[in-house]
């Protein structure tokens, strides 16, 4: 749908690398004060998406604690399940 595309947006850095982000600035702050009634509500900890850029995820941290977030945040990972991949 068209509300989704507009949730999603992609960039590419000078070395062809791109980067991926699933919600744009627009709906940051919306969905921090979101995951901030689920804390409120109980929960215990978060467990992120699989992510590449080190910096994405610090600054996710950062903007949680800012808001007043202090559960534990945990990187998401990928299990590598062989040798070859």
């Amino acid at each position: 749908s068209s509300s989704e595309f507009d949730r999603h947006s992609f960039e590419m850095d000078d070395d062809g690398n791109i980067s991926y982000y699933s919600c744009p600035d627009k709906s940051f702050n919306n969905e921090l004060k979101y995951l901030k009634e689920k804390v409120d509500a109980g929960s215990k900890f978060i467990i992120t998406q699989m992510f590449f850029d080190f910096k994405l995820y610090a600054n996710f941290v950062k903007a949680c604690r800012d808001i007043g977030i202090t559960v534990p945040i945990i990187p998401g990972i990928m299990c590598i399940s062989n040798y070859s991949g």
